[in-house]
């Protein structure tokens, strides 16, 4: 991972100072078009530099929806974001905050302690020492396990699509709050 990121800010830092040599060279000769072309070039710097905060902008209820659905998670009520941050290149991490009503949380809380393997863990680095188990080796499934720990019921969904990168989503919902949180990791 650290070589993938080292040869990416190269190239960044390259495109920066190939955006500065076309504005010297054409600052005098034709402005505009060294304007033009050194903008055309850092463009893409910029893009992938604040990538994560303008899609934490533009992400829609549509996209959470989508979210919830690989872990098996509906919303019948309307719900309020309350806090979206998104981290990381190239692994993305995701974590959001919904305020949702109290009859999806008391269906989500229902489904969640209801399915077949519900069970209760003390801590959660139990799970994590299994979390890339032989289950997940396989593709195009999802595995989804559910959970308590301590007061937040906690249903998690792993999902690889063919070769592409695995999605883990786990979302942690309390009996005591209409709160639920979502956190989406792609490594």
């Amino acid at each position: 991972m650290g070589i993938p990121l080292l040869v990416l800010s190269f190239f960044l830092l390259l495109l920066l100072l190939t955006a500065l040599v076309v504005f010297y060279v054409l600052r005098n000769k034709r402005p505009i078009l060294g304007v033009l072309l050194s903008f055309v070039i850092v463009l893409p710097v910029v893009s992938i530099v604040f990538g994560n905060q303008i899609e934490a902008l533009f992400y829609s209820k549509n996209d959470i929806i989508k979210d919830l659905k690989l872990a098996n998670i509906e919303l019948k009520n309307e719900f309020k974001v309350l806090e979206n941050d998104i981290s990381g290149f190239p692994e993305r991490y995701q974590d959001t905050k919904l305020e949702i009503s109290k009859y999806d949380r008391d269906r989500i809380l229902y489904q969640i302690s209801q399915s077949a393997n519900f069970k209760q863990v003390e801590n959660l680095s139990i799970l994590n020492v299994d979390r890339f188990s032989s289950e997940h080796a396989v593709k195009n499934v999802v595995v989804i396990r559910n959970y308590q720990c301590n007061k937040n019921y906690i249903r998690e969904a792993y999902f690889q699509e063919n070769d592409h990168v695995p999605i883990t989503t786990t979302i942690k919902i309390s009996r005591k709050s209409n709160i639920l949180t979502y956190i989406t990791i792609q490594d």
